[in-house]
């Protein structure tokens, strides 16, 4: 049996295992090394994207009513 290193979570305090979700506040884990990025690959330019046609649309609707 090996014994884990308890951390506290960041929102209520209580001690959980440090790759676990918060028993107690449902709290996710948060960032590290060995956690992979959110904004890689297809979400990073799905999110370009977006940005860019929102200004576009902007862009054009304040060229025809002008």
């Amino acid at each position: 049996m090996t014994m884990t290193e308890l951390v506290a979570c960041l929102q209520c305090g209580l001690p959980k295992p440090p790759a676990d979700r918060c028993t107690s506040c449902g709290m996710t884990p948060e960032f590290g090394p060995d956690r992979p990025s959110p904004f890689a690959g297809a979400t990073l330019w799905v999110m370009i994207g977006v940005i860019v046609a929102v200004f576009a649309l902007t862009l054009a609707v304040v060229g025809i009513t002008a």
